[in-house]
């Protein structure tokens, strides 16, 4: 059985350094992602499948999260010298600083023509049980550097780290958070 859900939550493009969104399905805009309507699995909440095709296709691919607002920054392009690279990075505030951000990050490699992204609806470890981190850490080892396998399994554990930071200060009431129901004491008991 499969679900709908709105595109532009989901799975988007930046497709060049103008900051211009383009969907997986062709549409754009110019500002925000205009809603579509896509198939999506049930238990994940986003089209498993779709997300496979994306990550093997691009060359550079950030991975929104929605507990933490740190990204997954996968590089799979490679030169004579450097290989790939994946690692978890702070937000940006525009397609521009992203593609800043990659050049400043990888200076031995041009600016990329295009940076895929899409917004994981789910905790990082549900990229675990989904099978969607085993399939990009296999893109990435296959690509035959030895440091790989050991940046994705870092990448991996700070995901999980900045997740449970997030549900701590949660708990915890931290400035980030507004708290509902204040705790009170009351005298009688």
């Amino acid at each position: 059985m499969l679900a709908y859900a709105s595109l532009h939550h989901h799975l988007t493009a930046t497709a060049t350094a103008t900051g211009c969104a383009v969907s997986l399905f062709g549409a754009r805009s110019e500002s925000r992602m205009e809603p579509e309507e896509v198939r999506v699995g049930v238990d994940f909440g986003i089209d498993l499948d779709e997300v496979r095709r994306v990550i093997d296709g691009a060359d550079v691919l950030v991975v929104r999260l929605s507990i933490t607002d740190r990204r997954l920054l996968v590089d799979a392009r490679t030169n004579d010298e450097f290989g790939p690279m994946i690692k978890v990075v702070e937000p940006v505030n525009s397609a521009q600083e992203r593609f800043r951000n990659v050049k400043i990050l990888r200076p031995r490699f041009r600016v990329p023509q295009s940076i895929m992204t899409f917004h994981w609806p789910r905790h990082a470890r549900a990229l675990a049980e989904s099978g969607i981190w085993d399939h990009v850490a296999r893109r990435i080892v296959a690509l035959g550097w030895p440091e790989t396998s050991a940046q994705c399994d870092e990448a991996y554990r700070e995901l999980l780290v900045s997740e449970r930071r997030v549900e701590i200060e949660a708990i915890q009431g931290s400035e980030r958070f507004q708290t509902l129901w204040p705790a009170t004491v009351n005298a009688d008991e």
